[in-house]
This record gives C-alpha cells, sequence and structure tokens, in this order.
C-alpha cells in the first residue's frame, strides 16, 4: 500500500480489499487512470473527506502510472534523537522535520545527514536507519510534483546549540520528549504522521 497526500487529503494505491472498507471512496485502477486528467480530477480528490482509494492488482505499478506525467523530485530527512528527546523545527508556521532535496550523485543517507546539518547545525552519527518513505504532490512553477521524502533514524552524541537556516522558513527548532514529539505531529503534515509513528514503533 503506498499514500500519496494532496493538499493534506491521501490518494491510496492498495491491493487489499480489506483496506477498502465504508469510510473510503473506492475506484479501480483503469477508470482512475481515465478520469486522471478530466475536470482538474486531483481536486475532486481533496475535496472529498474519506479517504480515495485506488484499487489494483499492484499498488507500485499503479501509482507510476497515475503520476507519470509529473516531474519527480527525490528528497531525504531525519528523525534526530539526543538522549530521550527527538528533534523537531517549525517551518513557515509548521512543525517539521529536517528534510531536503538529493543532489545528484547522493545517497538518500547522506542527503538527510547534510540536510540535518544545514537545516539545525548539527551533525548526527553515520549510523542511519531506514524507517520509511512519504509522497506528496505539489506546484512547482505550475508544473505538477510528486515528491518522494526517504526518511531515517539518527543520532546526536553532541551538545551543540542548534542553528537554524533562516533562509529556508525555518523560525525555531528544539529538542522535545517523547510525548511532546507525538503531540507536536499533530500539528505537523498528515504525511509525516505515520513515519513519525513508524519510528516511535520501532523503538518499543
Amino acid at each position: 500500500m503506498y499514500k500519496v497526500f494532496v493538499h493534506n487529503k491521501v490518494i491510496i494505491f492498495s491491493e487489499v480489499k480489506s483496506n477498502e472498507g465504508k469510510n473510503a471512496f473506492v475506484i479501480k485502477e483503469k477508470k482512475a487512470l481515465r478520469l486522471r486528467d478530466e475536470l482538474l480530477f486531483l481536486r475532486s480528490i481533496v475535496s472529498k473527506n474519506v479517504p480515495f482509494v485506488i484499487s489494483s492488482r499492484d499498488a507500485r505499478k499503479a501509482m507510476d502510472a497515475f503520476f507519470a506525467d509529473f516531474l519527480k523530485v527525490e528528497a531525504a530527512g531525519g528523525m534526530v534523537r539526543r538522549k530521550n528527546k527527538y528533534l523537531f523545527m517549525k517551518r513557515h508556521g509548521v512543525w517539521d522535520l529536517p528534510k531536503g532535496k538529493v543532489d545528484p550523485g547522493e545517497r538518500g543517507k547522506e542527503a538527510a545527514r547534510r540536510e540535518i546539518e544545514e537545516e539545525c547545525g548539527i551533525r548526527c552519527s553515520s549510523e542511519m536507519k531506514k524507517i520509511g518513505d512519504s509522497y506528496h504532490v505539489y506546484d512547482c512553477y505550475g508544473e505538477n510534483t510528486l515528491k518522494r521524502t526517504k526518511w531515517y533514524a539518527c543520532t546526536y552524541p553532541g551538545d551543540k546549540k542548534l542553528k537554524v537556516q533562516k533562509e529556508e522558513g525555518i523560525s525555531k527548532a528544539k529538542w522535545v520528549s517523547k510525548e511532546a514529539a507525538l503531540h507536536l505531529k499533530k500539528k505537523s503534515y498528515p504525511s509525516l504522521e505515520a513515519i513519525i509513528d513508524c519510528y516511535f514503533e520501532s523503538l518499543d
């Protein structure tokens, strides 16, 4: 199953019928592909108050086909732990995790580590464990764009003061407890909630 967020509403590409309950709007892959380019289809999706499920035999292939004509952007970010605290930052007024685009020839882990340093001023350890991927759609200078962000878990062993990258719209960064992190995720982007939940589940 893959989740793609469009203006904070979700499109689910699923192979499992049990995920397609009464609380979802379900459409078959072939019909979704036919309707994709008609009458601002993506806007009709985000106007719904229930998950939008595209059902197919191969969820990944269905997602690739649906977004075949979109510009693709690769990004990477990290969930950083220091002792029993976790790094959160506020970007454009929304609580977020450090992340950014992957440079040409750069690996996801390298990009995540670099972005953490650039955006928050600290260099996390080289040991990084994959948490998962998030996907979201946005408009990039008039072109429909699908961004995949690879998320990694890492630790910071030092005590250097956080220094935010203000030119990236970051106004503050701080270390918070697990309880505070779970509270802040509700003030973050929906695409991040599953990543944060998955991270903490891996610690239990």
